[in-house]
């Protein structure tokens, strides 16, 4: 049980003790994620939960628009191991195609899992999870994205870098980073002779903002990689 306290209070440095045990106990870190990374990854979900209230819209991006931004909200989502409940940021977008979807972005520390007869031992991670749903084909919400921070976040000082192999369910990552260069060929980067997708880097030396270039960059990439992704199916 969660308690009062953490859901009531919201503490004004995202990185600090304060911010970082909150995180903790709403599950918004995983209990094997690396203690480094706390600061950040605790940073990003309380941008995620509190620093996307009052962004203005629409905002433009080159392939989509984000034509309303919607408050915190629950959902249920399903993966290949079954439903998901997370608290999201709710976002509806129109791309230039005239496709429109509601996107939900969430932090979210998975279960860490032991000896189970069916999953055996799984370690409880951070991911970065994007579920969209498309409004014009009536299609279920699902998940398109469950990247896990514990393996690709990058760290230079203060600035912390976030990438994805490319790796989708059922399909080799090899036609899924085909496809993103052939639309979003600035995504893809050639990194020690492996082509990987660069989603942004984000400054931890304060609140992560909205009003940073870096954040709207990294918001950007992040849904254009999403819809994307949803594009490719096996």
């Amino acid at each position: 049980m969660i308690p009062e306290s953490c859901n009531n209070f919201e503490p004004q440095d995202w990185r600090g003790s304060e911010a970082i045990q909150r995180a903790r106990v709403l599950n918004w870190i995983g209990v094997d994620t690396p203690t480094e990374l706390h600061p950040f990854l605790s940073n990003l979900a309380h941008f995620i939960q509190y620093g996307t209230k009052s962004i203005p819209t629409p905002i433009r991006y080159s392939n989509f628009t984000i034509v309303e931004n919607h408050r915190i909200t629950n959902q249920d989502v399903k993966t290949p191991g079954g439903p998901w409940s997370c608290s999201f940021w709710s976002l509806f977008v129109e791309s230039n195609k005239r496709e429109a979807k509601r996107v939900y972005v969430s932090v979210w520390g998975t279960e860490k899992i032991i000896k189970d007869p069916r999953s055996g031992n799984r370690k409880g991670t951070t991911k970065l999870i994007i579920a969209t749903e498309d409004l014009n084909k009536k299609r279920s919400l699902h998940n398109s994205l469950q990247l896990n921070l514990d393996k690709f976040v990058s760290v230079s000082e203060d600035y912390y870098s976030i990438a994805h192999n490319g790796r989708k369910s059922g399909q080799r990552s090899k036609d899924i980073l085909n496809h993103i260069y052939l639309h979003s060929p600035q995504l893809v980067k050639q990194i020690d002779s492996k082509r990987i997708v660069i989603l942004g880097t984000l400054d931890n030396s304060h609140n992560i903002a909205w009003q940073q270039e870096g954040t709207r960059s990294f918001v950007g990439n992040l849904i254009e990689y999403a819809l994307l992704r949803d594009e490719c199916h096996s």
